[in-house]
């Protein structure tokens, strides 16, 4: 009895403090947002939109996406915590809407790994033996297993976990630079093939064949291309300076993805004629390492496509399932779900939750046309889904941070101007996105916000929790004195 008693001591004992410096939460920044993979899947989309314009969208919206970092970090210096969109939200708008944030923040977590997982399996093997047709079942072992090694990593903490990001980090980049370097030098010779090298009319809307209909929409998916920047604000409490570190890593974190995709964009879209980009899809850093590089070398570009596709996979599941945590430390979820491992100080029951879901619902989409359909479409909103995140918190910021309106211009700038700007943006592409998506994104992406405020109203309603009781923060003492200590710390 005593040992069961203070096994479950253990578990309530938290997140494990101080495992992570501003080098870590940068690394976790970055490795979540994927930009290698995120170039690979959608240059082609871009390109389809935009034109050569693309690396012009990419500048406007990781902007923005900028100006919505800032909004985080000055909400991050004020209460840092595991479960920061509904614990933000809640207690600056109402606990409805932070409640409805909190189960969102989940879903994205979710759906993003979905996504991944039905890409991981049937990418790796493509790698190892290019063009050949594998069994299902042999694509679902692998995907598993894939899944199985991230939720190791996860539950043995946080440390192992920024370790193995920064080690994917070295060798992709390493490797993708190389290839950029052999691509300039086969643009600058194969003209003739429809290779073009890079041009500053690459950031001219005269680019783009579409107008600005076509860069209206190409910003829609630069506006959530950057989605998971904001991970250093999850683990937040395994960070050293809490209220600090993470919102300088995500600043960082946003100008190197920002920078890196510029570069990538810019490179190898002139790889070939557009055309041809285009026509490979997703799969065109592969195809750009065929043009450049023999087999085997040059399936070193897509493997490093692969490892970002890993790291973020795996950092997905680590922001989740914090938020997950903590929604069950407030007794907002199951209270299993709260508890961490006693030797690892993880969330273990989250990650496995959260981890083990993908795989399961990869079974239908693997054995059923219509089931895969489905489950496109359900990815397909992740999207939207963060532009609505990327909506409400920087908005919510600029509503906390309005009374220090009269301490000085960077209180104004960083607290006020900078998030409202970059909310207001994001809303607006959210808005356009419900247009010019596919429509069953949009309806999907419908669907599940109904659900997260359907939840939250039952929730409070019936839980009678106090988070549910909360007032809204008095714009007094508490910020003014929180305003004036973060531009001292920052500096």
């Amino acid at each position: 009895m005593q040992a069961t008693s203070q096994t479950q001591e253990q578990g309530r004992q938290g997140l494990l403090p101080n495992a992570l410096g501003v080098a870590g939460d940068w690394v976790a920044s970055l490795a979540c947002s994927g930009p290698t993979t995120g170039v690979a899947y959608t240059l082609g989309a871009l390109l389809v939109l935009s034109g050569l314009a693309s690396p012009l969208v990419i500048l406007v919206s990781g902007i923005a996406i900028l100006l919505v970092a800032m909004g985080y970090s000055r909400l991050n210096s004020w209460r840092a915590n595991a479960g920061a969109p509904y614990v933000w939200v809640g207690a600056v708008i109402s606990p409805v809407v932070g409640f409805s944030l909190g189960i969102m923040a989940l879903m994205i977590g979710f759906l993003v790994n979905i996504g991944n997982i039905t890409l991981a399996g049937s990418y790796l093997l493509g790698i190892i033996n290019p063009g050949a047709t594998f069994p299902k079942i042999v694509i679902w072992l692998v995907s598993a297993a894939y899944m199985a090694v991230i939720i190791y990593i996860a539950v043995r903490g946080i440390r192992p976990s920024v370790r193995v990001q920064a080690a994917i980090l070295g060798g992709e980049y390493t490797i993708v630079i190389a290839f950029a370097i052999a691509s300039l030098f086969y643009e600058s010779s194969h003209h003739h093939l429809g290779a073009s090298t890079p041009s500053w009319s690459y950031f001219s809307p005269h680019s783009s064949a579409a107008g600005f209909s076509g860069l209206a929409a190409a910003a829609v998916i630069g506006g959530f291309l950057f989605g998971g920047w904001e991970a250093p604000f999850m683990v937040s409490e395994e960070s050293r300076k809490p209220n600090f570190n993470p919102g300088r890593a995500a600043i960082l974190g946003v100008l190197s993805a920002l920078i890196w995709y510029l570069f990538l964009f810019v490179v190898f879209q002139g790889i070939a004629s557009t055309g041809a980009v285009i026509t490979h899809g997703a799969d065109v850093l592969g195809y750009a390492g065929t043009l450049v590089a023999p087999d085997p070398l040059a399936r070193l570009l897509p493997l490093a496509v692969f490892s970002a596709l890993f790291a973020a996979t795996q950092m997905q599941l680590v922001e989740a399932s914090r938020v997950m945590f903590s929604m069950g430390r407030d007794r907002l979820l199951p209270t299993k779900l709260g508890e961490t491992s006693p030797r690892f100080r993880t969330p273990w029951l989250a990650a496995l939750v959260l981890g083990t879901l993908p795989p399961i619902l990869l079974i239908p989409y693997l054995w059923s046309s219509g089931a895969s359909k489905v489950i496109i479409d359900i990815i397909g909103s992740v999207g939207l889904l963060y532009l609505v995140m990327y909506t409400v918190i920087p908005l919510a910021c600029a509503w906390f941070a309005r009374a220090t309106w009269r301490q000085g211009w960077r209180d104004r700038l960083v607290g006020v101007i900078a998030p409202l700007i970059g909310g207001l943006f994001m809303g607006v592409l959210f808005v356009y996105g419900l247009k010019t998506l596919p429509a069953a994104a949009s309806i999907v992406a419908g669907i599940v916000l109904g659900v997260c405020l359907a939840w939250a109203i039952v929730a409070k309603l019936a839980s009678g929790n106090p988070y549910f009781r909360q007032q809204r923060i008095h714009l007094q003492a508490d910020e003014l004195a929180t305003a004036a200590s973060v531009p001292e710390e920052a500096s």
